[in-house]
């Protein structure tokens, strides 16, 4: 019978060699394919960033926040007043830290209003500043040296007579809230220009007196009332009507026609009345 064959000794060394280095080999393949990839520059997730939607700065800042520039509305009534007379200047600031008005006023309050006794024709400036910037407003009160004939506010608080101002001078009347003349009010001014300018009525002096109704604030309807009486001032005197001869001056609500609750009685309340101050001679 014939003998096996005598193994070498190192066989099975050289197997488990070549098993070892074939399962390190499995290893490494396994360790690369769940390798992390490195992080782009500045350790931003580009991937994260793209899939949200969101942009991402480098830094991650959020975008500062910017100031509202500020803003100032003004307003003056009347602009036009005798030498001894006064205006009202009202004004409301929205995103400002300090309002100022210059002529020696000074800082004030971000809304408020003021009584002003200009001398001559004089401009105010008005600054609003804040986070956002400065905004300026200018507005001008025209003084008139001429007072012959004029009258103030104050004169004009006591009851009206009938018998002040011929009936055949009307006042006009006006729709809410504007200063728009319409073709009935021209027709009664047109009318009044003719009464003021004949020969016997050439010295008669007047007052047109804005009013308003009662809704509003009173700022608001004092401005509104000025508007109303200018607009007719402007066309007398385009109708020939000698601009001394007459004053403007705003009342508001202070003084209505008619004190009802009723749209009619509104209506009367919206209006610029003719009050004769000197009688013709």
């Amino acid at each position: 019978m014939p003998l096996l064959a005598e193994r070498h000794p190192l066989a099975i060394p050289y197997r488990l060699l070549f098993l070892l280095l074939g399962l390190l080999v499995l290893a490494g393949a396994a360790c690369g394919r769940n390798r992390v990839p490195p992080l782009l520059p500045g350790g931003a997730d580009r991937g994260a960033g793209a899939g949200s939607g969101t942009a991402k700065t480098g830094t991650g800042a959020a975008e500062p926040a910017v100031a509202s520039a500020p803003s100032l509305e003004i307003r003056v009534e009347p602009s036009l007043i005798h030498r001894g007379g006064s205006a009202l200047l009202s004004w409301e600031s929205r995103d400002a830290d300090e309002v100022r008005i210059d002529q020696g006023i000074g800082v004030v309050d971000p809304s408020g209003r003021i009584k002003l006794f200009p001398e001559a024709t004089t401009s105010y400036r008005l600054s609003a500043a804040g986070p956002g910037g400065t905004v300026e407003r200018l507005v001008t009160i025209e003084v008139s040296a001429d007072r012959t004939g004029a009258i103030d506010q104050e004169d004009l608080l006591i009851p009206i007579r009938d018998e002040e101002i011929p009936l055949r001078v009307e006042p006009v009347f006006f729709s809410f809230d504007s200063n728009a003349l319409d073709a009935q009010n021209m027709a009664t001014l047109e009318a009044n220009a003719r009464w003021f300018s004949q020969p016997e009525n050439a010295q008669a002096r007047f007052v047109l007196e804005g009013h308003c109704d009662e809704r509003g604030t009173d700022e608001y309807n004092l401005a509104l009332a000025d508007k109303r009486a200018q607009v007719v001032r402007q066309f007398l005197v385009d109708a020939g009507i000698d601009p001394d001869r007459m004053t403007t001056i705003a009342l508001g609500e202070e003084r209505p026609f008619d004190s009802g609750q009723t749209e009619a009685a509104w209506s009367l309340n919206r209006r610029v009345h003719f009050v004769l101050i000197q009688e013709q001679e």
